[in-house]
C-alpha cells in the first residue's frame, strides 16, 4: 500500500510539474529532461522574483534539472534532501516517519508558517511524504519529486541532456535520499537516548520515594541491586553521587545485619548444646539410677584410661559431639567417638551400625567416655 502511495504521488509530481512548466512557457513542455549547471553561487528562490523567499544559498558547479522558465529564472526542481513544511493538522504520520497527506490539496511551504506566497508544490489527499522532523504547528517533510524553486537564468548554463548527466543528477538524488535516512536514524537514537533517560530517571525517583522513609523492614539486598542496576546507564553527575551514596549506605546496613544475625546465630548454637548436654546428663543419670534394672550389655564395661578395647553401637552425628548409641533398645548413648588423625571421618557413618576397635582417651564423671577410633566395621 505504501509503494503504490509513493508511486502515485511520484506520478502526480510528475503531471503538476510540466503544467506548471507549460504554464511558465507559454504552453511549449520541453520534450526532454534539460539539465543546468550553476557558473557561480547564488539564492535559490521560492518563486520568480526577489518578492519572493530565499530559501537556500547554493554553490557554484551544482546540477540541477529545469523543469520550467519564468521571465528571467530558471524553475528547478527541489533536491530529495531539501525540506519544506506542511501543517501538522493535515499529515498523519507514525514512528516509520512516513506521512500521509489527510487535506484535500495542502500547499507545501518553504518556511513553517503562511506569511507570504512561499508555497512550492500542491499535494492532496493519500500522498505520501516522508516526514523530517516536527516544528511546533508544522512538520519538517522530505521535498517530493516535482516540488519546485527559482535560480536566475544567467547563473545557469544549461547542460545537454545524456546518461552521464543523468547519472550525476541521480547520484545527487541519491545522496540526498541518504541524507535523509541517517538523520533519522539519528533522530531515532535520540529519541531512545531520551526515552531511556526518562525510564532511568523516573526508576530513581521512585526508588528515592521509597527510601524517604528509611530502610527498616525492607529488603535491602533486593534494594541495593536495583540501585546497582541502574548506575551503569545513569550520565548525570549529581544522580551517580546519589546513587552511589545510597549503595553505600545499604552496604553498612547489611553488614550490620549480618553481625546481628552472626551472634543471635552463635547463641542459638551455644543454647543447643547446652540443651543437648543437660539432655544428656539426665539420661546418663536416668542410665546409672535404673542399672540394676537393665543387662549388662546397656552398661558397658569401661577400661582404665588408654585401655583399648572393641564396642558395637549405632553413630549419632547430629550434636557437637559424634556418640555411639546401642543398649536394649540401641538408643542409648553409650561412648563418645573421635579420629585424631582423620583417618575416619566419622560424621560419614552417620547412621550406620558399626564394630568400633580403639582406646579409651578421655573419662570424666558426669560425661560419655570418649574412645580413640582406630578401625571401623560396618555391620550388616
Amino acid at each position: 500500500m505504501r509503494g503504490s502511495r509513493l508511486w502515485s504521488l511520484i506520478v502526480l509530481m510528475t503531471v503538476l510539474s510540466h503544467a506548471a512548466t507549460a504554464q511558465e512557457t507559454g504552453g511549449s513542455v520541453q520534450a526532454e529532461a534539460r539539465f543546468g549547471r550553476l557558473t557561480q553561487s547564488q539564492d535559490l528562490w521560492s518563486g520568480p522574483g526577489d518578492a519572493f523567499r530565499i530559501m537556500r544559498r547554493v554553490d557554484a558547479g551544482n546540477l540541477c534539472r529545469i523543469i520550467g522558465e519564468s521571465g528571467s529564472y530558471y524553475r528547478v526542481e527541489l533536491p530529495d534532501s531539501f525540506p519544506c513544511y506542511v501543517h501538522r493538522d493535515y499529515i498523519r504520520y507514525g514512528a516509520d516517519m512516513v506521512g500521509t497527506i489527510t487535506g484535500s490539496v495542502v500547499n507545501l511551504r518553504s518556511i513553517p508558517g503562511i506569511e507570504g506566497d512561499y508555497a512550492i508544490l500542491k499535494v492532496e489527499r493519500g500522498d505520501v511524504l516522508f516526514v523530517w522532523e516536527p516544528k511546533g504547528e508544522w512538520v519538517r517533510v522530505v521535498a517530493p519529486r516535482g516540488a519546485f524553486g527559482y535560480f536566475f537564468k544567467s547563473s545557469v548554463e544549461p547542460v545537454p541532456p545524456s546518461p552521464a548527466i543523468e547519472q550525476e543528477y541521480e547520484a545527487v538524488r541519491q545522496r540526498g535520499h541518504q541524507l535523509w535516512i541517517d538523520q533519522m536514524t539519528a533522530g531515532r537514537a535520540d529519541r531512545n537516548v531520551a526515552q531511556e533517560k526518562q525510564g532511568l530517571k523516573s526508576r530513581l525517583d521512585e526508588l528515592e520515594k521509597n527510601a524517604a522513609g528509611g530502610f527498616d523492614g525492607k529488603n535491602l539486598a533486593q534494594i541495593k541491586g536495583e540501585y546497582e542496576a541502574l548506575l551503569p546507564s545513569l550520565t548525570d553527575e549529581n544522580d551517580r553521587r546519589l546513587v552511589e551514596a545510597r549503595i553505600s549506605a545499604i552496604d553498612t546496613l547489611l553488614e550490620k545485619q549480618q553481625m546481628e544475625q552472626s551472634f543471635e546465630d552463635r547463641e542459638a548454637r551455644m543454647r543447643m548444646r547446652e540443651e543437648r548436654w543437660r539432655e544428656a546428663q539426665k539420661k546418663l543419670e536416668k542410665q546409672r539410677d535404673s542399672n540394676k534394672q537393665h543387662s549388662p550389655a546397656e552398661t558397658p564395661a569401661i577400661p582404665a584410661l588408654g585401655g583399648r578395647l572393641n564396642v558395637l553401637g549405632k553413630v549419632d552425628a547430629s550434636g557437637s559431639r559424634i556418640v555411639l548409641r546401642g543398649g536394649r533398645d540401641e538408643n542409648n548413648p553409650l561412648y563418645a567417638i573421635t579420629c585424631p588423625d582423620r583417618r575416619f571421618k566419622l560424621k560419614d557413618f552417620a547412621g550406620l551400625r558399626i564394630a568400633v576397635k580403639g582406646r579409651v582417651e578421655k573419662i570424666v564423671i558426669g560425661e560419655l567416655p570418649v574412645i580413640a577410633v582406630e578401625r571401623i566395621e560396618i555391620l550388616r
